[in-house]
């Protein structure tokens, strides 16, 4: 959905709450000049913002009614919001520069729309009929005039903070301004006042004149401003803010670590983190804290009966979940000698390897085979993914549901690690070997060899570290 006042907005000025919210952060974290990532200033893909009636679910409490895939995009957003948030509390720029560079993002987000339809027009004028040109020439002349008149109001303010770099932008402009005017009259004179002799000689010639200045494309500079007005009216396009706010940040930052006070840097967070931090929101992830300190086999088993009596045991997020179930199905494929169709088999073990990539995401919190001893010696269930309708078919046959929930290659349904891996290794060693040595198929044979050497490094990433 197109914002098409967004442009418009007035500049932002912090008060004094938030003055308090930075201090507090800063007393706590110290200062971090975040350096942004490339997606922050490139936008190819639209965020679709809440509608109303999400907004009414949202607040409501009756969130969950929302399409779980638009839940997750929600979330994301929030997420990310969020993490910007506490990098304006983080930052080491001062409060004054905060405001004014506020009031130079409002005024420029204005000139840009200006310059982009006036851009608009001019290209326009060259397919318009010679009579329709006169009419349409005088608007379009008035737009470049004020864009004008604002980049020379605005350009003694920004040389403020960056007065060699005005300085050069200046020479530049003018120069390209010489370049571009298409006006006949005398030629414009060198040095700063080249710059008004060049507007007068525009108007001098008239609307057509002045309206038609410039050439049929976009410049590199009209170019990136119309950018800049597609992110903020349809959410593709350029973003330049973090490019100036890094700058900024860096500036500032240096000044203040110089002095001796407190600054760190670090990239802003992946897609991927800010993710799981909004499936963790989602499916209550939080609710309860993994420990933090090495336990004692008996220390587990008590702490995990105590999380069950809760009722908080097994609350995970969607990713978790899916990752242990591949896990354990990939286990269970594993315990019994295949002798299948080639291209099953390899599945089989593109599975395996995907499932270890994803393992290594949950780990990152906490590894239980680093921070519990004697694990292996802990029993856990076999693969089960209760369904009624199975359940119903077997009773019905005369069949326990129960009685076929087991780990295939020990025949029982409970067992420990220990046992599950001293009886995978055999098996798996002769599904490996069986398969290289009569697979005819040797694209299949190269992506399941690579699967189960992916496969077993992850695993021995688990246990070692990467």
């Amino acid at each position: 959905m197109a914002d098409y006042v967004a442009p418009f907005k007035l500049p932002e000025f912090t008060t004094s709450e938030y003055e308090k919210k930075k201090a507090d952060y800063v007393a706590e974290h110290g200062y971090t000049v975040t350096f942004p990532k490339i997606g922050d200033i490139i936008h190819l893909w639209p965020k679709k913002r809440m509608t109303e009636q999400e907004k009414v679910l949202w607040y409501s409490g009756k969130r969950r009614e929302i399409p779980e895939r638009r839940q997750m995009e929600l979330y994301k957003q929030k997420e990310r919001s969020k993490e910007k948030y506490n990098r304006m509390l983080a930052s080491p720029i001062p409060g004054w520069m905060t405001n004014y560079t506020s009031i130079l993002t409002a005024w420029d987000n204005v000139q840009d729309v200006i310059i982009t339809l006036a851009a608009i027009g001019r290209i326009a004028l060259k397919f318009l009929p010679r009579l329709a040109v006169g009419w349409v020439a005088w608007p379009i002349s008035i737009l470049w005039v004020i864009a004008s008149v604002m980049s020379t109001i605005a350009a003694p303010t920004m040389c403020v903070l960056n007065p060699m770099g005005c300085k050069i932008k200046m020479k530049k402009d003018l120069q390209r301004r010489k370049k571009a005017l298409k006006a006949r009259g005398k030629p414009p004179e060198t040095g700063t006042k080249a710059f008004y002799e060049i507007e007068k000689s525009k108007l001098k010639h008239g609307f057509k004149g002045y309206a038609k200045s410039g050439g049929f494309l976009p410049s590199f500079s009209e170019g990136i401003q119309a950018l800049q007005v597609t992110k903020d009216v349809w959410g593709v396009g350029l973003s330049i803010g973090p490019i100036f706010g890094i700058a900024y940040d860096l500036i500032t930052g240096g000044v203040r670590w110089a002095i001796g006070q407190d600054v760190t840097f670090k990239n802003a967070p992946t897609d991927i983190e800010i993710f799981r931090k909004a499936t963790d929101k989602k499916h209550e992830y939080a609710r309860w804290k993994r420990p933090k300190t090495k336990m004692t086999k008996a220390e587990f088993l008590a702490w995990k009966e105590k999380k069950i009596a809760s009722g908080t045991w097994g609350i995970q997020s969607k990713q978790d979940y899916e990752v242990q179930q591949a896990m354990k199905m990939s286990q269970h494929t594993y315990g019994w000698k295949h002798q299948t169709v080639w291209e099953e088999e390899t599945a089989m073990y593109c599975m395996a390897e995907v499932a270890g990539q994803g393992i290594r995401n949950i780990l990152d919190y906490w590894n239980p085979m680093e921070n519990i001893e004697g694990l292996e010696y802990i029993e856990i269930e076999a693969y089960n993914e209760p369904n009624p309708l199975i359940e119903e078919m077997l009773r019905e046959e005369g069949l326990d549901p129960d009685q076929g929930i087991a780990w295939p290659q020990l025949g029982k349904r409970w067992a420990t690690y220990e046992e599950i891996q001293t009886s995978l290794a055999p098996v798996a060693a002769w599904n490996f070997e069986h398969f290289t040595e009569n697979c005819d198929d040797e694209d299949l044979k190269a992506v399941m060899e690579n699967s189960a050497i992916e496969h077993g490094l992850h695993n021995i990433a688990m246990l070692e570290g990467p």
